[in-house]
């Protein structure tokens, strides 16, 4: 007897996903092969399920936090606060002209809120969970608009809110640690 199954699928850029899958077995298969009518193509396409849940990225990093350039400096108190796991970005603006990593922080370039949001897409979408965190009431507003369906989350943190920057960075470890679900870093 040959093996049915019903999918409806979600066909993005680069990335497949089940949206519903009804089957023979409890859960839809890793790998699908889908053929383009009268053309002969075939496309393998491998899904980005695990027992019909979103599979973990590969990276060894569950969660990643970036700072805008608000928050320039803050990414090495941050470093030191969150788990091995976390990978703590940074960006800046026109100082540099391409990625660098200093002291488990992660430099990233960034000339404009643009490149800001594209920079947290990438990394939303290359490690699955991202948290933005920025003092610009605009660039969260359209991040959290835009990106939000990716997992990414938008923590709005004004700095003449906080008596200085020691309290900013608390609060930035107290949110990390809600996030990520645990008590203890």
């Amino acid at each position: 007897m040959e093996k049915q199954a019903s999918f409806i699928i979600l066909i993005l850029d680069d990335k497949v996903e089940i949206v519903e899958y009804l089957g023979r077995y409890k859960t839809p298969p890793s790998m699908i092969l889908l053929a383009e009518p009268g053309t002969g193509k075939v496309y393998k396409y491998v899904l980005e399920t695990n027992n019909g849940s979103p599979r973990k990225p590969e990276d060894k990093h569950m969660l990643v936090v970036v700072l805008d350039q608000m928050f320039h400096g803050f990414g090495k108190i941050i470093r030191r606060e969150v788990p091995d796991k976390a990978l703590v970005v940074e960006i800046l603006g026109r100082g540099i002209k391409s990625p660098y990593e200093q002291g488990g922080v992660l430099y990233w370039p960034a000339q404009d809120d643009y490149d800001v949001m594209k920079a947290v897409e990438e990394f939303a979408r290359k490690h699955g969970r991202a948290v933005l965190f920025t003092g610009d009431k605009k660039l969260a507003k359209q991040t959290s608009m835009l990106l939000s369906n990716l997992g990414v989350i938008v923590e709005y943190m004004p700095p003449n809110e906080y008596p200085g920057k020691e309290a900013i960075a608390r609060s930035m470890v107290q949110k990390i640690r809600l996030i990520v679900g645990r008590e203890s870093l």
